[in-house]
């Protein structure tokens, strides 16, 4: 059902060719597994991996995966400033 619910609100926020909704969906996906493994005791790690997974099985996994580059970016340039320092 959720596999269902998550493709139908990819398709519609594609058709619609808006990126800027497309990555708020998709931030909106990653932070909300990660509040619930969270809630759940688990990792948030394991939740951020478990977002990765639920957003590549998407028929619109690449464009997701270039809309969300820039985010992408600051954060592995931020996550090598902190394990430099």
């Amino acid at each position: 059902m959720l596999w269902f619910v998550r493709n139908a609100a990819a398709r519609q926020i594609a058709e619609n060719q808006n990126a800027e909704i497309l990555s708020a969906n998709t931030l909106f996906v990653v932070f909300r597994t990660i509040l619930l493994t969270a809630r759940a005791g688990l990792s948030m790690a394991l939740g951020a991996f478990l977002a990765g997974l639920l957003l590549a099985e998407t028929e619109f996994s690449l464009q997701v995966e270039s809309d969300i580059a820039p985010y992408r970016d600051l954060l592995l340039g931020l996550f090598f400033i902190r394990v430099g320092t």
